[in-house]
């Protein structure tokens, strides 16, 4: 087989999720064309998901090496490198993305990511919005930026951003309970109540979330009884 071949056999099996024969046909393909860029990229995507974040990158910047011009791989490498826990060298590759195609609206979400982890909400804000004029569809985007300006205290603005999240995608236990977490922290306790029951019915059973906002709709239950009692 030919490499070409032995790549587009392998895009076939990784689409399938078979994700170890896949890395296996990659492997035949860059061994056959040490310059096949493409396939270090796609290797790279399939070592991402086996958990391998350190050859991910290795086959992200062979991809880099051999094709400057590769703003997905500069994306996919600079969330690599911020999982690792390297903000500040994911923000170079998302810089360099940017560089290359200024239209990149994964790179200006996965930045304003980075910042977020540096503690610089207002700049994360700045890219989430561009990353969202870019694409009005990128639910992603308004739930991170509503998380941003919750963190600067502008929780009315939060609260639009995560009812937009809710409205692309209503089945999202995260972007309820986080509209719900805000409208607690306004006091507004019957729509926090709201959310965080719609977040129990829309999440999946092992949702990390779960107790935690179990346990904030129990506690909002009970305040709202002794209210409902004092009142008497």
């Amino acid at each position: 087989m030919t490499p070409v071949k032995y790549y587009k056999e392998a895009i076939a099996r990784h689409l399938q999720g078979d994700v170890e024969d896949a890395l296996g046909l990659y492997t035949k393909a860059v061994e056959q064309d040490p310059l096949f860029s493409e396939a270090y990229f796609c290797r790279g995507i399939a070592r991402e998901r086996n958990g391998d974040l350190r050859g991910a990158i290795q086959d992200w910047s062979r991809a880099i090496q051999i094709t400057p011009h590769f703003p997905e791989a500069y994306v996919n490498r600079g969330q690599a490198r911020r999982e690792q826990g390297d903000p500040e060298g994911a923000i170079e590759d998302f810089n360099m993305a940017l560089r290359l195609n200024p239209r990149c609206a994964d790179a200006y979400f996965f930045r304003g990511a980075a910042f977020t982890d540096l503690g610089l909400p207002s700049e994360a804000i700045s890219d989430y919005g561009k990353a969202i004029l870019l694409d009005p569809e990128y639910t992603e985007a308004y739930l991170s930026r509503g998380f941003a300006r919750r963190l600067l205290r502008d929780l009315d603005s939060a609260i639009l951003d995560f009812t937009i999240a809710i409205r692309r995608d209503p089945l999202s236990p995260y972007a309820y309970a986080a509209r719900g977490t805000t409208f607690l922290e306004k006091k507004r306790f019957r729509e926090a109540f709201g959310d965080f029951a719609r977040a129990l019915e829309v999440a999946p059973q092992g949702w990390p979330q779960r107790a935690r906002v179990r346990g904030l709709l129990e506690d909002l239950r009970n305040r709202m009884t002794v209210q409902s009692t004092g009142s008497r």
